[in-house]
């Protein structure tokens, strides 16, 4: 039976939801063994120690049954390794991000403090294109291989050709959806309380973070990508908008301009990528007109580095990491609300 969740991380309601679904499956079970239980514990109890299998779960391509729990993970893209870490599992190879290189904790700091085995991070599990490696895949002998669909590697062929190793889950949601990844990931390793837990932590810290920006609310932004010359814009970043900031709606629509239409970056929030050159920052300040956008005189730009890029990826370890580094940033932006 496939679990409920939540498209976005309010852990009251997450929580209630899942528990609900956890009830359903042990009732069910109980039931055709001729027995009845009122009892979520016992069940939480029961995935602490593997859950109930077979379990089946939604991919893009299509159902995966797990007849027992997975011992043998591959995490192949995504932030799926740190999802395995926050539930308590430990995959026995995971690629991280592109951007991180061969240095994982340096890419994901937030990783720095938690179990993860960084002694497994495999970079050629990745191949050119950000395709997985069949042949590194196939080398750790998987029970599991976890990944993301074809905008990340995993084409339906793809599918098919890594499922003969293992079965294959490339999660259905947006990226947005990490709770309901979250929750398949701890369906399929018998670890619903612990993701239910992770869910509420991840809950807590957006509460913590609005309240630390409190003073913004409803302030505009624009998300920008510094490309050589080109800054391309976008907006309904779901990290800002969960803070209750807004997309100014116009600027995100021109989807890109040049840095001599610097001045068109109006925003009270500038929130810009600067990870791609070393030079990026330097690019921005220098220009003569910098000075004048609104965002840097608020004193609320926000510049993301391979790092904070990486975090939105959205797991549920580096989520609150994001949010401390984004409002630390933002708490002393002088933003005029009569203006707004």
């Amino acid at each position: 039976m496939s679990m409920t969740v939540l498209s976005r991380p309010w852990a009251r309601t997450a929580a209630v939801l899942l528990a609900g679904a956890l009830l359903l499956t042990a009732c069910q079970a109980d039931q055709e063994n001729g027995q009845e239980t009122d009892d979520v514990g016992d069940n939480a109890e029961a995935s602490e120690t593997g859950g109930d299998y077979p379990v089946t779960v939604d991919t893009v391509y299509g159902e995966i049954t797990l007849e027992e729990k997975p011992e043998r993970i591959v995490s192949v893209t995504g932030p799926y390794a740190e999802m395995l870490v926050a539930l308590g599992e430990q995959p026995v190879a995971f690629a991280g991000s592109p951007r991180a290189g061969d240095d994982y904790l340096a890419g994901h700091p937030w990783m720095e403090d938690t179990d993860v085995d960084v002694s497994v991070h495999d970079t050629d599990l990745i191949a050119e294109g950000y395709t997985p490696s069949m042949e590194t895949v196939a080398s750790y002998e998987p029970d599991l291989i976890i990944g993301q669909g074809a905008d990340w590697g995993i084409d339906e062929e793809m599918f098919e050709q890594l499922s003969e190793i293992a079965p294959v889950y490339t999660t259905p949601y947006e990226y947005d959806q990490w709770d309901k990844t979250l929750s398949d990931l701890a369906k399929l390793t018998g670890t619903a309380e612990a993701g239910m837990e992770a869910i509420a932590e991840v809950e807590a810290s957006f509460d913590e973070a609005r309240e630390r920006i409190e003073h913004l609310q409803g302030a505009s932004y624009i998300y920008g990508d510094l490309v050589e010359q080109d800054i391309r814009l976008t907006g309904h970043f779901y990290l800002l908008e969960q803070l209750g900031l807004a997309t100014d709606e116009d600027l995100a629509a021109l989807e890109s301009i040049s840095l001599e239409a610097l001045d068109q970056i109006t925003t009270d929030i500038f929130y810009v990528m600067t990870w791609r050159s070393e030079d990026a920052v330097e690019t921005l300040e220098s220009d003569p007109r910098w000075g004048e956008l609104p965002a840097v005189q608020n004193d609320a730009v926000i510049y993301a580095d391979a790092a904070l890029t990486n975090a939105t990826e959205l797991g549920p370890i580096a989520i609150p990491w994001a949010l401390d580094q984004i409002t630390a940033e933002l708490e002393d932006a002088t933003v005029d609300q009569a203006e707004q």
